[in-house]
């Protein structure tokens, strides 16, 4: 079994240190990319078909953690194994490799900074010259022997062209998912294969994926609950606003009910106001009738003194005949005569009567400050104004009968 060790980083600019070759110096640009700094240590595997047949690189790269000798950031520091023959055991490898960098690359290539900062402790890895890697693989090639032994070893699958870097993609296993087949998988795809603890495992991925579909299984419950929920409050408030509709409907329709019932009121206490008013104004037209008879009863004595005025007017009073008349045929045609007159005497009396009449209503109606007589209806209760009566005896003429 043939092997070769290599250390290269970028203490400033990447530089490599080890009996490199053409092929390797390709191999080992892949290392300083945009994403070198992404993992802080993983172990990569490579395999790398040259002129003399297929090798197999082990590299254990530190990235994250690492600044140049000038302090510059994103760079990183790596040893890499190349063996003619595969490893059974890659933990084998990765403990050799491990157990290099702490004795022999630590404090003296780089060296611890300050906090996790791990720093270049030189600007050339070639100041270190070849008697640093004749000490690098001097450690190597005892620990093999001591704890690995050529039994640990296999031939390494044939793939690709003689002399060319494989460009495929790069798998990303955890330590815990790693396994010799997945690398013989892997190395037969024409893949590169980089385990880390800070990848993600199957297992976690697993639990990853299971707690997504959980919880999209979740948000389809809670979304089928939201929307019952919502059919429910749209259902109980499409009820309610029924109900409420009905409630003000009901409370509408009594309200007009009442209202009805309170204008029938109303109109009736109108007709009964205005029945009241109707009676108290024919109150008033019998108290100012009555008055007015009363006053008509007390002016009488004055009516009859003004009847027998005009009796006396028309020589109808006791004095009215001389008493020089003799003769018994003229005092008949004298009564014949002043017994035509009684009709229009009669007549004259009425005008009179109801002249004076209208004259007092017009005097009450004035005191009430309205100039428009009103017409009075009086009901059942009329006023006789009699005559006034003559004493037949002073109409008499002596010698005369009056019939």
């Amino acid at each position: 079994m043939q092997f070769e060790i290599f250390l290269h980083g970028t203490p400033q600019g990447q530089q490599i240190l080890g009996k490199s070759s053409d092929a390797f110096a390709r191999f080992a640009s892949t290392f300083y990319t945009v994403d070198t700094a992404d993992i802080t240590e993983k172990l990569r595997m490579d395999q790398l078909v040259t002129s003399r047949g297929s090798v197999l690189i082990y590299s254990l790269v530190w990235a994250r953690q690492i600044v140049g000798d000038d302090g510059r950031e994103g760079g990183y520091v790596a040893l890499s194994l190349q063996l003619d023959l595969m490893a059974r055991s890659t933990y084998q490898i990765y403990n050799l490799l491990k157990a290099l960098f702490l004795t022999k690359v630590l404090g003296r290539i780089v060296r611890v900074k300050e906090g996790d900062k791990i720093q270049f402790a030189t600007s050339k890895l070639t100041s270190f010259g070849v008697d640093y890697i004749a000490e690098l693989e001097g450690f190597v090639g005892a620990y093999i022997r001591d704890n690995i032994g050529a039994s640990g070893f296999a031939p390494i699958p044939q793939v690709g062209q003689s002399g060319k870097v494989h460009s495929g993609g790069v798998r990303k296993v955890n330590r815990f998912d790693f396994s010799e087949n997945l690398l013989l998988q892997t190395l037969a795809n024409g893949d590169t294969l980089d385990v880390s603890d800070e990848y993600p495992s199957q297992l976690t991925e697993q639990k990853i994926r299971d707690l997504s579909r959980q919880l999209e299984e979740t948000k389809r419950s809670y979304s089928m609950q939201l929307a019952e929920l919502q059919e429910q409050h749209r259902e109980t408030l499409t009820a309610w606003k029924q109900q409420w509709n009905a409630k003000l409907e009901q409370s509408s329709e009594q309200l007009q009910q009442q209202a009805q019932k309170s204008k029938v009121q109303l109109d009736q206490l109108a007709m009964e106001r205005n029945q009241l008013r109707t009676e108290l104004e024919h109150l008033q037209i019998r108290v100012k009738t009555a008055d007015l008879q009363s006053s008509l009863l007390k002016q009488e004595s004055s009516l009859k003194a003004l009847a027998e005025s005009i009796f006396q007017l028309f020589g109808l009073s006791k004095g009215g005949l001389s008493p020089s008349q003799e003769d018994s045929s003229t005092s008949d045609k004298v009564l014949i005569s002043h017994r035509s007159w009684f009709p229009i005497i009669h007549l004259i009396l009425t005008l009179i009567c109801a002249l004076l009449l209208t004259v007092v209503l017009i005097f009450f109606r004035s005191d009430k400050g309205d100039n428009t007589p009103p017409i009075v209806t009086i009901q059942h209760d009329t006023v006789y104004i009699e005559s006034p009566r003559v004493d037949s005896t002073a109409l008499e003429v002596p010698g005369i009968s009056k019939y």
